[in-house]
């Protein structure tokens, strides 16, 4: 299966934070560590991998210890994808942690 996710259109809480609102570059890199993550866990469910999905926009929270502490999905998706996106990535442990004033991330999330 193929998956893709990305940086949604996030309403000035985009994965990169706002121009000049400090975190630098730290903020698109760590944004990327973190979808890599997410996508491997994703193409790792057995769950997820039956049929094709496409869910538009999911908003993830991640605490300073690099865990994941809020999912909500914003668009797209069915309820019962939505929700196993959402039990599957609460709680999990990203492999770094975020930069000091890390904003929420914005991400699409699809598999075929």
């Amino acid at each position: 299966p193929k998956y893709g996710l990305g940086p949604g259109d996030g309403g000035g809480t985009r994965m990169g934070g706002r121009p000049g609102g400090g975190g630098g570059n730290a903020f698109p890199a760590y944004g990327q560590m973190a979808v890599g993550d997410i996508r491997r866990a994703a193409q790792a469910d057995r769950e997820l991998n039956r049929g094709r999905y496409r869910i538009e926009e999911i908003e993830i929270a991640v605490g300073a210890d690099g865990r994941i502490t809020r999912v909500r999905v914003l668009r797209g998706g069915d309820e019962r994808r939505n929700a196993r996106i959402a039990q599957l990535l609460t709680g999990l442990q990203l492999s770094q942690r975020p930069p000091a004033g890390m904003p929420s991330l914005r991400v699409a999330l699809s598999g075929s």
